[in-house]
């Protein structure tokens, strides 16, 4: 990971590049359309058109595209959120950046806080499945949230069930995604307790999160070109942990658990088949539509579990479908509740950092796109043109509880295959910090 260090324009060493922005178009001799113009020695000038979209991501990308990781930018920022946004948009992993930002002591302590989650993140899920197998990832995963907890007060305690042990025999999602692997599946628990809160106090808010390390898309394999990338299919437990890390470092003040389950979806002679039927413990019997629909079949074992720890609140992350990048691309992801109804205070939490997203209906007549005549449920659509992301969604809901305030987020943005106006190529860390202040700002749904 490289590293990035920050400062205030007054304690700024004196050799980074001046950095401004203009809305300003350019004049001759340039192009009309150029993107920046030099200013001086070691100066440019970046050009935005008005009305362009996130305008300081924008600006950071030109500016990496000159090849500038050593700036200072003489622009008048208005939070520690436009620093951590314009440093986050800067970041490609590769290069080491030395940023000064034009924001006071405390701001850029806020700013640093930030990043200091969100960039391992990144990194994390990025990580190699050769090395990442799913206990290893879960283990790394959760141990954000400990550090945190070690920083900043309360405590966090976490276990990984794998398989072998008694409790894992009830997991049924995930005994049947990891039955083709050798590297053993595993279900991440973590719960933190804010200083004072007794121990065994039930909490408030539940965090769920897909953790593949490896999907080949089991018996329905994935082409080539598709596979590629999906060592990244693990950024749903990334975006949550990295969530709580980030919520408990900025002083989260309410009990959260969270479960991160975790597996490699192989190929073998042990691995699922479709056509099979799996039992859970809720009583709902699931037919194998496809195996490569194997990511809510493990968020399932999750939400149980969740669901029976008596949070007021469940959230789940996931790289789920591809269905909400045809509908959103990949600058915004996807956010599901029951009847249009998420948890208060989320989508205000999620819209004030700056998080691009957009709420997809989830109707009850969804659910009839998952019937099946063999079992309960199917985990993908019996029918044509079945909505696929609210056919996910719907899945999902069926394993919480109908008072249980729930939302989904299908992480259409957590990974970019090539690089946008506003990101580099890579994991995004999308829906990290807004998550994060959801759960700071959080109000209990009584």
């Amino acid at each position: 990971m490289s590293k990035v260090e920050l400062f205030t324009l007054k304690d700024a060493p004196q050799d980074l590049c001046e950095v401004k922005l203009s809305f300003d178009a350019a004049t001759a001799p340039f192009a009309a359309d150029a993107a920046a113009l030099p200013t001086g020695n070691r100066s440019f000038v970046i050009l935005l058109k008005p009305g362009d979209s996130r305008p300081l991501m924008r600006a950071a990308r030109t500016t990496a595209s000159l090849g500038i990781c050593q700036l200072r930018l003489e622009h008048k920022l208005e939070s520690a959120l436009e620093g951590f946004w314009f440093v986050t948009a800067l970041y490609d992993g590769k290069r080491d950046l030395k940023v000064a930002l034009d924001l006071d002591e405390r701001q850029l302590g806020a700013v640093k806080t930030m990043l200091e989650v969100a960039l391992p993140c990144r990194e994390l899920a990025d990580g190699a499945a050769l090395t990442r197998t799913p206990a290893q990832f879960a283990k790394e995963a959760l141990e954000l949230c400990a550090q945190a907890a070690a920083k900043s007060g309360g405590s966090f305690t976490y276990r990984i069930i794998q398989r072998g042990e008694s409790e894992f025999e009830s997991l049924s999602g995930l005994k049947a995604v990891g039955a083709g692997s050798r590297a053993a599946p595993c279900l991440g628990v973590g719960t933190y307790l804010p200083e004072g809160a007794a121990e065994g106090v039930m909490p408030e808010v539940a965090l769920c999160g897909k953790g593949i390390t490896f999907d080949s898309g089991g018996y329905n394999l994935k082409p080539g070109k598709s596979m590629a990338d999906m060592r990244t299919d693990k950024c749903g437990a990334v975006t949550m942990a990295g969530a709580l890390a980030l919520a408990i470092r900025q002083g989260l003040k309410v009990p959260v658990g969270i479960y991160l389950p975790c597996t490699e979806n192989r190929v073998s002679d042990s691995s699922v088949v479709p056509g099979d039927i799996i039992s859970y413990p809720n009583g709902l019997r699931v037919e194998i539509g496809n195996t490569d629909a194997e990511g809510r079949l493990i968020l399932a074992d999750a939400l149980l579990k969740a669901s029976r720890s008596g949070a007021r609140v469940i959230l789940d992350a996931a790289t789920l479908t591809g269905a909400a990048k045809v509908a959103l691309g990949r600058d915004m992801f996807a956010l599901f509740a029951r009847n249009q109804q998420p948890p208060k205070g989320l989508p205000e939490a999620l819209t004030d950092c700056g998080e691009l997203y957009w709420q997809l209906p989830l109707c009850d007549f969804h659910r009839r796109y998952i019937k099946c005549r063999r079992a309960d449920l199917c985990n993908t659509s019996t029918i044509e043109d079945g909505a696929g992301a609210a056919t996910a969604a719907s899945f999902l809901a069926a394993f919480v509880p109908e008072d249980t305030a729930w939302a989904h987020l299908d992480l259409s943005s957590a990974y970019l295959p090539s690089a946008t106006p506003f990101l580099a190529a890579g994991p995004t860390g999308a829906g990290i910090v807004g998550l994060a202040c959801y759960l700071t700002q959080y109000r209990s749904e009584g």
